[in-house]
């Protein structure tokens, strides 16, 4: 009796152990399926959204000139990989349009204003970094910096042609997640670019909205 109570009590101790590593194993499991999509593993996610009206100013010998832009188009596309449930990373390729409402221009005491046809348009390619709150949550909010490169046209017949920029970026957004690894996103941008344009530097920054899909593989 006391053999049969003994391997009674091994053969549950073994179920017990057997039981607890299949359920750490499950969580272990669930916590990855759950991060997926947002979670270890590569992305890919294009979006579109609106580009807010701003104005442009730089120093040309003699005066300055102004161009006031009205509200545009963004479009952007690219790759990310999550590297950990809060960290990723996203190269990511960017183009705007805005028209052109006017251009101010001031040489001295003369002021000529006219407005040109055409746009403002810029191509940026950026690489960034996220930082994810809430990573296992439906709703994950995140922000964001990176750094990139710009091809610039004013397009003002100021400044002669197109031109590249140093751009850095900065973002607020969240992502809802419609299934294991597909998102939904929204966010707040804002570009800043330096170009050189003669004797100075031409800065360039505005603000845009964008929302798009993320999907993982």
């Amino acid at each position: 009796m006391k053999r049969m109570i003994g391997a009674a009590m091994i053969v549950a101790a073994v179920q017990s152990l057997v039981f607890t590593a299949s359920a750490d194993e499950h969580d272990r499991d669930r916590d990855r399926d759950r991060d997926r999509g947002g979670g270890r593993q590569e992305y890919f996610f294009a979006g579109g959204g609106s580009i807010g009206d701003h104005r442009i100013k730089y120093d040309i010998p003699g005066g300055q000139a102004q161009i006031q832009t009205e509200n545009g188009d963004v479009w952007t596309a690219g790759f990310g990989h999550q590297f950990n449930g809060r960290i990723r990373g996203e190269t990511t390729l960017s183009y705007s349009e805005q028209p052109i409402r006017f251009v101010r221009r001031t040489d001295g005491p003369v002021i000529q204003i006219y407005t040109p046809p055409g746009n403002v348009q810029v191509f940026t390619l950026a690489w960034m970094g996220y930082t994810d709150f809430n990573p296992h949550g439906t709703f994950r909010p995140y922000i964001g910096t990176g750094l990139g490169l710009s091809n610039v046209d004013l397009n003002d017949r100021v400044e002669s042609g197109a031109g590249i920029a140093v751009t850095g970026r900065a973002v607020a957004g969240i992502r809802f997640m419609i299934s294991d690894n597909t998102a939904i996103y929204g966010e707040a941008r804002y570009d800043a670019h330096f170009k050189d344009a003669g004797d100075n530097l031409l800065y360039l920054g505005g603000q845009s909205a964008v929302a798009g899909l993320k999907i993982g593989f």
